[in-house]
């Protein structure tokens, strides 16, 4: 899959249990910025505590999305991660672009609306895609986990340090210097590309 500006964007599809009821009800679930979808997957070792293996448990069909530049999708159609303009997106290109294409990949293959559970920046993100008229037809609910609204400006003893620790990977991409976050096989889920 690619978005509408060229970036190369991939799910997996963790899987549904099997009851009798097949049209399971499709949920996407986006991670926290400069992560990857393994995020969901990494915290814990107990797989019953885990947002998507729950989620399953309970009957829904769980999609998860991984956002341009990261791990699983890191291809664009004409750039190269080493051309700045590559880097050149905020999360309104991320609301604009890449989750309707998400919700319209689930929904063509589900033939149902989704639920959007999205974590910071992707729950932001997913707020702004259901403001247009278009995707919110596509969106049966929104979860919101800590939408990050504005953080420029701030003294933040917290942000401080983030930006410190992890400098390297937020001004050139975790996926071009070798970091990979999580740990979940995702051999074993189906891939959309």
């Amino acid at each position: 899959m690619y978005s509408a500006d060229g970036f190369e964007l991939a799910m997996h599809r963790v899987g549904r249990k099997t009851t009798a009821d097949s049209r399971a009800a499709p949920v996407l679930i986006m991670h926290l910025e400069f992560l990857n979808g393994d995020s969901w997957f990494q915290f814990t070792d107990a797989a019953d505590r885990l947002l998507p293996m729950l989620l399953v448990d309970a009957g829904f069909d769980v999609w998860i999305g991984h956002e341009r530049a990261t791990y699983w999708s890191h291809g664009h159609l004409d750039l190269e991660t080493t051309d700045t303009r590559y880097w050149d997106w905020t999360w309104d290109d991320h609301a604009h672009y890449d989750v309707p294409v998400y919700l319209d990949f689930i929904n063509n293959v589900t033939a149902s609306s989704v639920h959007y559970i999205g974590l910071s920046e992707s729950a932001t993100a997913g707020a702004a895609t259901a403001t247009m008229l278009q995707n919110s037809l596509l969106i049966r609910s929104l979860t919101l986990i800590g939408p990050t609204i504005y953080i420029g400006d701030t003294n933040s003893i917290v942000m401080a340090a983030w930006a410190f620790i992890f400098g390297d990977i937020i001004d050139e991409g975790n996926y071009e210097n070798g970091y990979q976050s999580g740990s979940f096989n995702f051999s074993t889920c189906s891939r959309f590309t």
